[in-house]
């Protein structure tokens, strides 16, 4: 007659193997997300799992839900949310009236904290009906499954807020962080899934300040948001190659027209502040251009510091926005900040451009001709 045995034998497949769980999971381990308030409020409600007697039936659930919530001091809402993860990945069940740990419920019990973090991000995000999980039937379309590419993207945004005040006089940046944020940040659900997912989870915090609500990406978070929009942004360089095709060929609106719809989803596409700057520089709009060209190095440098070459003087993209600032300078008749621009470019480039030599000796004698005056 065989022993009792206690060991867990059962076919299982774990979604560590997938490629795409593979990135996010090695994302999680970098940041540290291992022990955080999400997994150990899951861990501890299927340690309670098989001593609840309550029959499980459809009426009980509320009763259940809240015999959870008084032992594990969570509210209702809380618990609602992690027993629909685990019924949804099959690690508890209903056996004979009774809710019951699974198989591979008890597996996940001895799973690695970080890889069971990101197993419980990855279907929340992806897989997770968000309707049918907060309760309310809003008209969101940001909401659906196939849209959360993009709404990872919009999450990317709030790193950036204090860039966009600063610079929100810029017509195509009023509208990037005015209308999406303000979307995210008023939906209920989004709420509902920040306040119940993502901030126990240790990936998002929400702010109010003077009835506004923000959400505050914590470095994991930004990592995490910019992973699962990085094919929605790859998709949209590519239109950059069309965008410069249609300014050599004179078509400076439609260049104008493409580079700004990009930056309606992609806000820190670099390429695309690049055309619309050239583009306002062929109008004479040159403040206009100024303004975007130190924007877009803002978003690279992410410091005040934007016109220094250091780290980025093998960039093409910022080495292609600084010459152009200069050049939108000496437009202006600002010869002296011109100056300074190409003069760092000749000596921090290790590339030579054929008229950057010219440019400078050409600017000099204009501020020969053209005396500065003191302010």
């Amino acid at each position: 007659m065989e022993k009792n045995t206690t060991t867990v034998i059962a076919p299982f497949k774990s979604a560590y193997l997938n490629k795409k769980f593979k990135g996010l999971n090695r994302i999680f381990k970098e940041n540290n997300i291992k022990s955080n308030a999400l997994i150990d409020w899951t861990f501890k409600i299927l340690e309670l799992v098989d001593n609840i007697d309550i029959e499980w039936t459809y009426e009980n659930y509320n009763i259940i839900v809240a015999n959870i919530s008084k032992k594990v001091d969570l509210p209702c809402e809380q618990v609602h949310v992690i027993l629909k993860f685990l019924f949804d990945e099959k690690h508890i069940d209903v056996l004979d009236g009774r809710l019951v740990l699974t198989q591979m419920g008890r597996l996940f019990t001895i799973t690695d904290k970080t890889i069971a973090s990101a197993d419980m991000f990855s279907y929340f995000w992806e897989n997770c009906d968000w309707r049918m999980l907060s309760g309310l039937n809003e008209g969101n379309r940001l909401i659906e499954p196939d849209a959360r590419i993009y709404l990872s993207l919009l999450f990317t945004y709030n790193s950036s807020e204090r860039l966009f005040k600063e610079f929100n006089h810029i017509e195509p940046i009023e509208f990037n962080i005015n209308v999406p944020l303000r979307n995210i940040t008023k939906s209920k659900t989004i709420k509902y899934i920040v306040k119940y997912i993502l901030e126990p989870i240790g990936i998002v915090k929400i702010s109010e300040e003077n009835g506004d609500t923000k959400f505050i990406n914590t470095k994991a978070g930004q990592k995490i948001f910019e992973y699962y929009s990085r094919d929605l942004v790859d998709e949209y360089n590519r239109f950059m190659e069309e965008c410069w095709e249609c300014y050599d060929r004179g078509n400076f609106q439609q260049a104008y027209d493409i580079a700004n719809s990009v930056i309606s989803v992609v806000y820190n596409n670099l390429e695309a502040y690049n055309i619309i700057g050239c583009v306002y520089i062929k109008r004479r709009e040159y403040e206009k251009a100024k303004d975007t060209f130190i924007f877009a190095l803002n978003l690279m440098d992410k410091d005040e510091n934007f016109y220094i070459i250091n780290e980025h003087s093998d960039s093409d993209i910022y080495l292609s926005i600084y010459y152009n600032l200069g050049l939108c300078y000496f437009y202006m008749g600002d010869f002296i900040s011109a100056l300074q621009i190409f003069k760092k470019i000749r000596k921090n480039v290790p590339c030579s451009l054929n008229n950057v030599e010219e440019l400078i000796k050409s600017i000099k004698k204009m501020i020969i001709k053209t005396p500065v005056k003191n302010s």
